[in-house]
């Protein structure tokens, strides 16, 4: 295999040296007058001594220039991340000092419909404290109680809220999502959960543009609700054309998961790739006439446009949207055979507009999807010719399927631990499936006031989404429909990628080189992981999880974990006695009690070992005839006891000297042995 020229492809590196300050910037950071000394020093380098050097020394020090430019981007990478990071603003309330007494800002998001609360972004402008009025920034979510509907807020409104946000929390247990990372991400460190202490002062002060396309979305959703019957078909044709999620029942999204297809339900590169195309086919010969790519891209760029106005102007559709004009306008200007540069360009204007993005999932697997199909899907696709039209669009379909699902594999098993056995089998349904479900919506969109029409498209996507439901729930309930429990770290991920293009290169090379770094590669990676698989099976605790007003622990030892819930008690064993329920497990003894010791006695003298103690369900109010039966190492209140009831109690171990832990006060309880 001969060297790779990145000569053509300046803006893929560009936009590699760019990703690495800001990876570098968000994990380890660094001060704003290193990122600055760094980034015009590196510059000025460069102009000077590209300035002074003749040809001849440009050719023999063009690895210093290189390191100069890779320095210069990185440095801006850092740079506007630093710059951006709310964290660094001294007007954010993060870093205020002060209590807030009242706050005021604007709806600066759509108000999402959840199951109990209407949420929305909220953008601070100004603070109320014991000084006074004072101009302030930040980002909130606020949450309203649907029972309080008649005062809900919309995009645009401006509040008057009293109180103070308070910052969204950690994860009450391991391995739960971060959700304060996520929103972080987004620059969002607050949230502030609303009674009745808020006014709105003032309507409609928000972007006329993305209000109008709000507007739209709603009156889509509304469009589709009455023209296409049936909960699950309506709510699943509003995600999967309009980006709308709400509604979607909880089983389906689940289905959708685990077998490989849940791209679908989120409007995003995919589905601006199907309008393309539907573009393409209905008035490509445009291209033939003078000039005819110029109008066309015109003409394409407009209307993939409008489909993302129609769809609310959403943060992946957008995405999708530029990352697709870049490819557009590529292929105007007749620089189509450059798709990596055009690609990689589009990444480049995001990440400087939102750095953040490249912590976004959906930003990493769409462009990996993306840059994997325009790489892959030739080489795939060559593989075998076929004359006949139907035979031909299965082998296209199957060869783009293969290539997306090679480039995401180890990035979408790092973040969901699963790999969807049949994904080959349900796209080749799913996706033609879906693909006429958007062209039927977007033509109900456009036709939605017509006569008789609306009912007729409405039944056809009706129809379609009952068989493409019926086919997701088939194919999830097949043995082995998704393997399970893959966990993979950073290191690994990054491994898999080497060996898939090890992989590759040997497969297109057939050089016997590529053999042993494969090897080497594939060793590294065994390593670590059985390197995990020892340490986990070295590994015992007991975990007492933050549940509200419920009672969960975790056992785990070898790799093997075991649930202990209320309802479990009876199956796992536990031995009753006198109200006492024990349980015997690798040498430790636990008791838990949740029932009152009123009627208990104990006439024995030597008080009866335990090792961890748990108090469920608001069972005893105090330690002093625990203290007398048992001698316990720790005690552990956990989340089924009442605030009340807990205080209590704390009061009670620590006039008795006793190792107490609670569930409410402190977080998860975790023993190591």
């Amino acid at each position: 295999m001969h060297k790779i020229s990145w000569t053509p492809y300046v803006f893929l590196r560009y936009v590699i040296f760019l990703i690495l300050g800001i990876v570098f910037e968000i994990h380890i950071s660094s001060s704003t007058s290193i990122w600055i000394c760094l980034n015009i020093s590196s510059l000025a380098i460069y102009l000077i001594a590209y300035a002074v050097s003749t040809k001849h020394q440009k050719y023999l020090f063009q690895d210093l220039f290189g390191v100069l430019a890779f320095l210069f981007l990185f440095s801006t990478g850092g740079l506007i991340t630093h710059f951006q990071n709310e964290r660094n603003n001294k007007d954010h309330i993060l870093n205020l000092d002060r209590k807030i007494l009242w706050y005021t800002g604007q709806i600066a998001s759509e108000v999402q419909n959840k199951e109990n609360w209407f949420k929305a972004e909220l953008e601070i402008d100004q603070i109320k404290t014991k000084k006074g009025w004072e101009n302030a920034s930040g980002r909130v979510l606020i949450y309203q109680p649907k029972k309080d509907s008649l005062r809900k807020f919309e995009y645009g409104d401006v509040l008057i809220i009293k109180g103070s946000p308070f910052e969204v929390r950690h994860p009450d247990n391991p391995y739960d999502f971060n959700y304060k990372k996520y929103q972080s991400f987004k620059q969002i460190f607050h949230q502030h959960f609303l009674k009745k202490e808020y006014s709105i002062i003032k309507k409609n002060q928000g972007n006329k543009i993305i209000a109008f396309s709000l507007f739209l979305r709603k009156k889509g959703e509304a469009l589709f609700k009455k023209n296409i019957k049936g909960q699950n078909e309506s709510s699943l044709a509003s995600a999967l054309i309009l980006g709308i999620k709400h509604d979607l029942d909880s089983e389906l999204k689940t289905a959708y998961s685990r077998i490989g297809v849940i791209h679908v339900l989120a409007v995003s590169g995919m589905h601006v790739a199907l309008i393309f195309k539907m573009l393409l086919l209905g008035f490509g010969r445009i291209k033939r006439i003078k000039k005819g790519h110029v109008i066309f891209g015109l003409f394409s760029l407009s209307l993939i446009w409008l489909f993302a106005f129609v769809t609310g102007l959403s943060a992946s559709v957008l995405r999708a949207v530029v990352m697709f004009s870049f490819l557009v306008m590529g292929e105007m200007f007749q620089q189509q055979k450059n798709t990596y540069n055009n690609l990689s360009l589009s990444a480049f204007c995001l990440l400087v507009y939102d750095p953040f993005l490249i912590m976004d999932i959906g930003f990493q697997l769409s462009y990996l999807a993306v840059f994997g199909i325009v790489y892959l899907y030739p080489k795939i696709y060559g593989w075998f010719e076929f004359e006949n039209w139907e035979l031909d669009f299965f082998w296209k379909t199957i060869a783009i399927t293969i290539a997306a699902q090679i480039a995401t594999s180890p990035l979408s098993i790092f973040y969901f631990q699963q790999f969807p056995t049949y994904f080959l089998f349900s796209n080749l349904i799913i996706i033609p499936l879906t693909s006429a479900i958007l062209y039927v919506g977007v033509s109900l969109l456009f036709f939605g006031q017509f006569p008789f029409l609306p009912d007729l498209l409405g039944l056809i996507i009706k129809g379609m989404v009952w068989l493409c439901n019926k086919v997701v729930f088939f194919t999830n309930d097949l043995p082995l429909a998704s393997i399970t429990g893959l966990v993979i770290n950073p290191l690994e991920t990054f491994l898999l990628y080497i060996i898939i293009g090890l992989a590759l290169a040997l497969f297109y090379s057939k050089s016997f080189k590529y053999v042993w770094a494969m090897l080497i590669v594939v060793s590294i990676f065994s390593v670590s992981q059985i390197k995990r698989t020892v340490t986990l099976s070295n590994t015992r605790y007991i975990l007492v999880y933050k549940s509200n007003k419920s009672s969960e622990v975790e056992l785990f030892a070898a790799g093997n974990h075991i649930l202990v819930k209320d309802s479990t008690d009876e199956a796992l064993g536990l031995k009753e006695s006198n109200g006492f329920k024990f349980l015997s497990w690798k040498g430790k003894t636990l008791l838990l009690i949740d029932k009152s010791l009123e009627k208990f006695q104990y006439k024995e003298k030597e008080k009866i070992p335990i090792d961890l103690l748990i108090v469920r369900n608001n069972s005893i109010g105090d330690f002093k005839e625990i203290s007398k039966i048992f001698k316990v190492n720790q005690i552990v209140i956990d989340g089924s006891n009442s605030k009340k009831v807990s205080g209590r109690l704390l009061k009670s171990a620590s006039s008795l000297n006793l190792t107490i832990h609670s569930i409410e006060e402190s977080g998860v309880f975790e023993l190591k042995f």
